[in-house]
């Protein structure tokens, strides 16, 4: 989204969207976007602008904090949840 959320906003806003299921990606998913060497954006797609965006992912060691990618430069770091960020909202596809 344009929007800029705490993390538990982008989770709800991404569970909101009709037609399946949709969810923040991992870090890793996150990461497969980056263009290493690039900046402003860090990614290939138009749209993206560069700014942190939300990963589904908690800091295992600090429970207030979530993953986040920044596609300015392409690091990946935890930020607290209620740090507004963007959401990038990905369709969860089953292994059928």
């Amino acid at each position: 989204t344009e929007q800029e959320l705490s993390w538990a906003e982008a989770k709800e806003a991404c569970a909101e969207i009709k037609e399946g299921a949709w969810n923040l990606p991992s870090r890793a998913e996150l990461l497969s976007l980056v263009v290493f060497g690039s900046s402003n954006p860090a990614s290939p797609f138009p749209g993206i602008n560069p700014a942190p965006y939300w990963a589904d992912e908690q800091d295992v060691s600090k429970s207030d904090n979530a993953w986040s990618l920044d596609f300015s430069n392409g690091t990946s770091n935890t930020i607290e949840k209620s740090t507004l960020s963007r959401a990038l909202c990905v369709r969860f596809r089953s292994a059928e």
